[in-house]
């Protein structure tokens, strides 16, 4: 559901469709819902006397889940800028069209890089984690740059400048998270 939030919201970044901007929102308040209730079982697991193995397990799963819904959230906030640029009437130009484009195969690639994760692929699966998110940290850092020449060159407006700036900002925090997700799973093979 995360993966598929993050999906409708780049799309909507780029071609805006009431549609979809609902199910994000339904599917959003489904995760919170998951979220509540995983983590309120996670922590009457806690409770209980554990063997060490046990604890690491069930303080992995707290903290995987507390990523995925926080990646969620970042979704979400794409959804809004979404929201703004129509509200503003504002379109993203080509060149930024295709950088979401790219954005949205990064995220979505780090998404998939750590679904099907088992004790034998864990360590390559945190191995590409890294490596994708620090192209997180290089697409962000190239396309801040490219987003200031268009501004100094008067390419773009404010208002979508700044909004760009936030999916930026947004995007490489989802890979944060995905990140962690892959260290946590990794804490848990050991």
């Amino acid at each position: 559901m995360v993966s598929k939030n993050i999906d409708d919201a780049f799309n909507i970044l780029i071609s805006y469709d009431e549609k979809r901007r609902k199910k994000i929102a339904e599917r959003e308040e489904y995760i919170d819902f998951l979220n509540k209730g995983i983590s309120e079982y996670i922590v009457s697991l806690m409770t209980s006397e554990k063997s060490m193995s046990d604890s690491i397990q069930i303080n992995g799963y707290y903290v995987i889940i507390s990523n995925l819904e926080r990646i969620g959230d970042h979704a979400v906030n794409l959804a809004e800028y979404a929201d703004d640029m129509k509200k503003w009437d504002q379109r993203f130009s080509e060149n930024v069209l295709e950088e979401l484009e790219e954005m949205k195969k990064q995220c979505m690639s780090a998404l998939d890089n750590v679904k099907d994760v088992t004790p034998d692929n864990v360590g390559s699966v945190l191995n590409q984690a890294v490596v994708m998110e620090q192209k997180n940290d290089d697409m962000r850092d190239k396309y801040f740059k490219k987003q200031l020449q268009r501004l100094k060159k008067g390419k773009c407006k404010p208002q979508g400048g700044i909004v760009f700036s936030e999916v930026l900002t947004d995007f490489e925090r989802m890979g944060d998270h995905t990140l962690n997700i892959a260290q946590q799973y990794k804490e848990m093979a050991q």
